[in-house]
């Protein structure tokens, strides 16, 4: 018979785990537990972003493509959006060097919402166009240093476009005004409106901004990063902006406000529009403004 002397009864009691070294067992790994739990939120906001990264960069391949493989048709003498350059009796002017928005198109039958339908200017274009991710919004100026030179041949003309990426659960629609918006109110889609300058500044001591009217940051969801164009054709990126109480909005920016070829009176912003519930969008949708070089443009004079 095999008995257990109590010696060894002592011995195999001691080969267990107190309960405090089970408790800082535990401890420890809930400790290596939560740490590693957090990577996974910023994981998967990186991966997120650089899905979202890689899907800009796409749409803005596209639309450099579709430009360049068929050309913006511009014939002179075509129908423009001629709103801003009316004379003291209204009637339409030359267009200026002024940024304008290509609503009208550039000839009847011909404007460039038909040379680029919906469908073009959005991607993936796999999609249907309601379902797109990313949506480019056109805009022209004429870049001749007489623009009273029409007809003559003399023009020479610049095309920009904002790259914009859109949200399913935001409505884009915003009054049908064509004198300051640069595409169709349409609520699947954003879009690109004009804003008049108060003043500015581009001393080379203070900081370079824009004054625009009350209230224009909140209704853009102005922040830093997001691009803007002037009405000389020129982008900037936000670099702060500051509600001025009951006066001007200030939009700081990255580099120096051009006055060339006229100090611009306008700026033209990505509309963010308002979520679908009601509440503001909280992010403008610009990404990019591309400019397209002249090769890009088939003018006839």
């Amino acid at each position: 018979m095999f008995c257990l002397s109590p010696a060894n009864l002592s011995s195999r009691r001691s080969s267990g785990f107190t309960l405090m070294e089970v408790l800082v067992a535990v401890g420890i790994f809930a400790i290596g537990a939560v740490a590693v739990a957090s990577i996974f939120p910023t994981a998967i906001f990186l991966q997120k972003q650089t899905v979202n990264d890689l899907e800009l960069d796409q749409a803005v391949n596209n639309a450099e493509a579709m430009v360049s493989s068929r050309k913006l048709r511009i014939i002179e003498g075509g129908v423009y959006d001629t709103q801003y350059s009316t004379d003291a009796a209204d009637q339409p002017g030359p267009l200026g060097n002024s940024v304008q928005p290509l609503i009208n198109g550039v000839a009847a039958g011909n404007d460039l919402f038909r040379q680029f339908s919906i469908r073009d200017r959005t991607y993936p274009s796999v999609y249907a166009s309601q379902d797109a991710a990313s949506l480019w919004v056109p805009l022209i100026r004429d870049a001749s240093a007489d623009p009273t030179l029409g007809g003559s041949g003399n023009r020479t003309w610049e095309l920009y476009a904002f790259v914009m990426q859109r949200r399913d659960d935001v409505d884009y629609s915003h009054a049908e005004t064509t004198i300051n918006s640069a595409s169709p109110s349409d609520a699947l889609y954003p879009s690109v409106l004009r804003v008049d300058i108060n003043g500015f500044s581009n001393s080379a001591v203070l900081v370079d901004q824009f004054e625009v009217p009350n209230g224009t940051i909140d209704a853009f969801q102005l922040a830093p990063a997001v691009p803007i164009l002037d009405s000389n054709g020129t982008t900037y990126i936000i670099d702060a902006v500051d509600q001025n109480g009951a006066g001007d909005d200030i939009i700081q920016i990255v580099g120096f406000v051009s006055a060339n070829p006229n100090p611009p009176d306008a700026l033209w912003i990505a509309d963010p529009g308002g979520r679908v519930n009601g509440d503001p969008a909280n992010r403008n949708p610009a990404r990019r403004i591309l400019i397209f070089p002249q090769s890009s443009i088939d003018y006839q004079p």
